[in-house]
């Protein structure tokens, strides 16, 4: 079988297995492998193909990053074993480890100053109701845009959440300045089936709408650093736990189904430290 062949299997497979989320992950990585590797046979790709695969993106980008890299790797070990049974027995390259990186409270603030300002818009309430769910939450921009009318409990300020990375139900919650945005959002606009729709056509929204969204922000309030929405999640599990919250607990909220990757949450950013140490070295020096 073709590497094209074995890609296009691959994609097939998972866009029936997998979310709209892990779809639109693979598809990057899949397409430069595919263009790589073209009509080579699957069956014989082994560890040497592999390293040679590896320098051709490093020569293509010398900057690349290790979890960039590794991310290729993965994803090219998995086309072989669905499509052979055959396991590459490489390793990942070492990854250094950076902070997680967080939305600075300046940064909350101006968003929602300024969406707070649209008071004529439309889309004022909807954004607004959008990022304090983000912040309150930590769902994934899919989970997000796959919540239904039906899911919300305003009665307990809960959330039902049944489309997840995982396929596991979870429940999330969210506070009460969050929940007078829902109530506005709920009342003004009477969404029928899922939460977050697109006014002009009744459809759900998609990830791309709020790519734009993003975007645009970024844009008139001339933010330099990132506000993606998974940057949000980060933000609000990072908050949680400097806020006295249990690992586990939050591993639960944010539907991790291994506490290891809760646990990349567990640093200190740099204000954090500079806190820290002026409690310790400053208030209590002699």
């Amino acid at each position: 079988m073709k590497m094209e062949e074995a890609v296009q299997h691959y994609r097939d497979y998972i866009s029936i297995t997998k979310t709209e989320g892990t779809n639109s992950f693979y598809a990057f990585y899949l397409r430069k492998i595919e263009l790589y590797f073209k009509d080579q046979d699957v069956e014989v790709i082994g560890k040497h193909h592999l390293i040679g695969f590896i320098s051709y993106i490093k020569k293509q980008n010398p900057k690349i990053k290790h979890a960039t890299i590794n991310k290729y790797i993965v994803t090219l070990k998995t086309i072989v074993k669905y499509s052979t049974n055959r396991i590459i027995d490489f390793k990942k390259l070492n990854e250094q480890k950076p902070l997680i990186p967080i939305l600075h409270e300046s940064t909350l603030e101006r968003i929602f100053t300024h969406l707070s300002s649209k008071s004529k818009d439309r889309y004022m309430i909807r954004n607004l109701l959008l990022f304090h769910l983000l912040l309150d939450t930590g769902l994934r921009i899919n989970e997000v845009l796959h919540l239904k009318l039906n899911d919300i409990d305003t009665a307990t300020s809960s959330i039902h959440v049944r489309f997840t990375k995982t396929n596991e139900d979870r429940y999330v919650f969210f506070t009460a300045s969050t929940s007078l945005y829902l109530t506005a959002y709920l009342t003004k606009h009477h969404p029928i089936d899922y939460v977050f729709f697109d006014f002009d056509t009744g459809k759900r929204l998609v990830t791309s709408s709020i790519e734009s969204l993003v975007h645009r922000l970024k844009t008139r309030l001339h933010i330099k650093e990132s506000i993606s929405p998974h940057k949000w999640r980060h933000t609000f599990a990072t908050h949680f736990l400097h806020r006295g919250g249990n690992l586990e607990t939050l591993r639960l909220i944010l539907g991790h189904t291994n506490l290891k990757t809760t646990q990349k949450y567990l640093h200190l950013t740099k204000e954090n430290v500079r806190e820290e140490y002026q409690r310790i070295m400053v208030q209590n020096k002699v």
